[in-house]
């Protein structure tokens, strides 16, 4: 882990390079800091750092004169990414021994002591404002955190490409505590003339979603839905029984699906097929993607993230799976028994783009202009599976199926894999 870089919500916080920078320009410091490495802002597209007015800092606000007089935050110590949150607990029996429990991953706690600086108290009193106002966030709106596993110094001038090796993601994060200011020290008179001042701050960030996440990497896509085979799927006789639930929960609120009418459309009900029987429960359109070994980090676990564009027409009973690669290559059909997790979603209208998140356990559909959430069913309508495979060094197949009677020709899949550490 490179400490020396960290933005949340898409904001930066931390930026050691811009810190050593600005500590010069405004007479705070005649001494770079520490391992600033300078090759950050060319992996960040930045222009070379001069000020916090001629660069306009992520703090910088024009209504507020004494924000060009704040330097920005320097890491001290970061605590939390090194470590597993693993864990077992363990019942001892009435002989000798005990029993382990099943493996779980907490909560991921980080800890962060960092430098603030400024040419002035007025600047420094800024500067830890701002910093809690990033922090703050919204309760219904965890923010993520990113960071670099490494510093780029060295490592060639592909900027994106080592952004895509090196940057890594912690999802659904919220501070718990701080900032606290531990510490405060007057190193002299900045540019300005006022007293320029350092402090130390402590603030604690919680993940709920442990995984230290890599960047997706792009798989398949966009690729359209390959019909069935004359002939193939189920021959399923379907029977209208019973009425479903109102139409709000029965429909997704960016459209009404026209199937549906009236408030008690009628539901049709779902064959329960078992793993030895007809796996083929529809005539299905497919995407199927097999993923090589050496596509995925051998000691990682995956998740998918698909998005899907419905095109000209409405698509239904979309979904995805997921299971491991055989090891002799290739990726036959994924059965109910052989998939890893499956999730669906009923209905997707004309027009529109939804995505299955595996990181976030999450789908979204994009009714233009705006997304929204919408529910998703698991295997025979319960409850949603989300697919998490570790690779286990012979990579992994996915499946994005559709009914092919409800399929666009201009509908089309795009599918990424996401790796998941366990510490960093």
């Amino acid at each position: 882990m490179y400490p020396g870089y960290w933005s949340y919500d898409g904001v930066e916080i931390i930026n050691d390079a811009r810190f050593s920078t600005y500590i010069r320009a405004l007479g705070i410091s005649k001494s770079a800091a520490a391992c600033a490495c300078t090759d950050l802002a060319n992996v960040l597209e930045d222009a070379p750092y001069e000020t916090p007015l001629d660069d306009i800092a992520p703090w910088y606000d024009p209504a507020v004169p004494e924000s060009a007089e704040f330097a920005g935050i320097r890491h001290k110590k970061v605590t939390g990414i090194a470590s597993s949150t693993g864990q077992r607990t363990v019942t001892d029996l009435v002989g000798d021994g005990g029993v382990t429990g099943p493996q779980r991953f907490g909560p991921r706690t980080v800890g962060f002591t960092v430098y603030l600086a400024a040419a002035s108290e007025a600047g420094l009193a800024y500067g830890m404002s701002w910093l809690a106002a990033q922090l703050s966030g919204e309760d219904c709106n965890l923010g993520d955190l990113c960071f670099l596993a490494s510093c780029p110094e060295g490592q060639g001038t592909d900027w994106d490409a080592i952004w895509q090796r090196y940057s890594r993601t912690l999802i659904q994060v919220a501070r718990v505590s701080g900032p606290t200011e531990t510490n405060r020290v007057a190193v002299g008179r900045g540019c300005t003339g006022k007293k320029a001042l350092i402090a130390e701050v402590e603030f604690v960030l919680v993940a709920e979603v442990p995984c230290i996440w890599g960047q997706p990497v792009l798989v398949a896509g966009p690729t359209p839905f390959v019909a069935p085979a004359p002939g193939g799927g189920c021959d399923i006789n379907w029977q209208i029984v019973g009425t479903c639930t109102p139409e709000a929960d029965c429909c997704p609120s960016c459209g009404s699906d026209p199937l549906c009418t009236g408030t008690t459309p009628p539901r049709a009900p779902i064959p329960v097929l078992g793993c030895g029987g007809c796996v083929t429960r529809l005539s299905t359109a497919k995407v199927e993607v097999s993923v090589a070994a050496g596509l995925v980090p051998a000691y990682a676990n995956v998740v998918p993230l698909v998005t899907i564009s419905s095109g000209s027409a409405d698509a239904r009973r979309v979904g995805v799976r997921m299971a491991p690669r055989p090891a002799t290559g290739g990726c036959p059909d994924i059965t109910e028994c052989a998939s890893v997790g499956e999730v669906n979603v009923s209905w997707q209208p004309a027009g529109s783009t939804l995505t299955l998140d595996g990181r976030r356990r999450a789908a979204s559909l994009a009714c233009p202009p705006a997304g929204q959430s919408v529910r998703v069913l698991g295997p025979d309508g319960g409850i949603a599976t989300w697919p998490a495979l570790p690779t286990c060094g012979t990579g992994v197949c996915i499946e994005v199926l559709a009914d092919a009677d409800y399929v666009a020709a201009d509908a089309s899949v795009s599918v990424w894999i996401v790796p998941c550490s366990d510490a960093g």
